[in-house]
């Protein structure tokens, strides 16, 4: 909230949104054997399970505070402003979000599956808003689309242990390589409101991890209405406030 009311005393418009923060608070290398019941280490200061709250809850709500800026885009640039969902190859991981206990209250806490369930929520985000935008006749004024990054250094790593990130920089991309994708998703005019691009190669057991960037395919339940509209309905639940304010 502090982040957008300063965007807007600064600025009267915003061309292009990229949600490019994020973290993760385990690894598919060594995914936890004794699930434990979440910890405070692992919540936000809202009290929200961390991949979550930082990944998805604070993307949606940043989003819904400069959206009058993203609309103001177009009278200027005359072309519609973009909302860029960084997300991940890890949401085909994900079966599905579990809305209910989207802050792990009743689950033993599973952090890699967390963070692939916030990156699950990173897509569906987009066709959730897309869906919105259209209905409101505004999809001509604003694009949202979404992609995986590939696999690298980055500083999505920083809470895993040394050993962890030595091995990752030893076999992955580098952040400038990794931010390939994401500029074109953020400048390519040609690319459409649920649109989800990926690098083009990858190694053995890591598909699209690097290389220029290309159209990629989602999983069915990433797009999946009833899905979508769940986990929409329970972030304006948890963040407390709708996207689009009421008239």
């Amino acid at each position: 909230r502090v982040a957008a009311e300063d965007l807007k005393k600064r600025f009267s418009r915003i061309d292009i949104c990229i949600n490019n923060a994020g973290l993760c608070t385990a690894t598919p290398f060594a995914p936890a054997r004794n699930p434990k019941p979440l910890g405070d280490e692992h919540k936000t200061k809202q009290g929200h399970e961390m991949c979550m709250g930082v990944n998805h809850f604070g993307h949606f709500l940043f989003n819904s505070k400069i959206f009058p800026l993203l609309l103001a885009s177009k009278a200027v640039t005359k072309k519609p402003a973009r909302i860029v969902s960084v997300a991940s190859e890890a949401h085909k991981t994900s079966a599905g979000i579990e809305c209910d206990d989207i802050n792990w209250e009743t689950r033993m806490y599973q952090g890699w599956q967390a963070y692939c369930d916030s990156k699950l929520a990173n897509v569906q985000y987009m066709f959730s808003l897309g869906k919105r935008l259209k209905e409101r006749g505004l999809d001509g004024d604003v694009t949202i689309v979404s992609l995986h990054p590939g696999f690298g250094s980055s500083e999505l790593w920083r809470d895993l242990s040394w050993r962890h990130r030595m091995m990752i920089a030893a076999i992955t991309e580098t952040p400038r390589n990794l931010s390939r994708n994401e500029v074109r998703a953020a400048v390519d005019e040609g690319l459409a409101t649920g649109t989800y691009t990926n690098p083009s190669k990858g190694f053995a057991g890591v598909e699209h991890s690097y290389g220029p960037p290309v159209i990629g395919e989602v999983t069915a339940v990433a797009k999946d209405p009833e899905q979508c509209e769940k986990l929409w309905q329970k972030t304006e639940q948890l963040v407390g406030e709708p996207f689009f304010p009421k008239p």
